[in-house]
């Protein structure tokens, strides 16, 4: 079978990568009870590998609202509005770097941010 050669427009394609990474998303869902089960018996240094299969996850869930919401912003011109389209996407961080928002030169990021959902 020969891969799809038909143009389409990029409204369609972002849809369809929107939706792939919501089955992703929700394939990820199923880690969701051994990872919280893996919490509750894990040593403190393990937690943190742990915390970032969770963190993951909800950031595939994010991509794909990210993905359908920029879908629905083409313009007739073929432009898109990520601002628009990450205010969709619930955790802080990941909305900023899809808005391109860059922390100020110099600045140390911890990997956990205190306020890790927007508002």
């Amino acid at each position: 079978m020969s891969p799809e050669t038909t143009r389409v427009p990029i409204a369609e394609g972002l849809s369809r990568a929107a939706d792939e990474a919501r089955f992703l998303s929700r394939e990820a869902e199923h880690l969701d009870a051994s990872i919280a089960a893996a919490l509750g018996q894990s040593s403190p240094a393990d937690s943190n590998g742990l915390q970032n299969a969770d963190l993951i996850r909800q950031g595939l869930e994010g991509l794909a609202l990210f993905l359908s919401a920029l879908a629905t912003t083409v313009d007739e011109q073929g432009t898109c509005c990520p601002a628009q389209a990450a205010t969709k996407v619930m955790m802080k961080e990941q909305s900023g770097r899809l808005q391109n928002n860059r922390p100020p030169d110099g600045a140390v990021k911890a990997h956990y941010s205190s306020e890790l959902w927007t508002g």
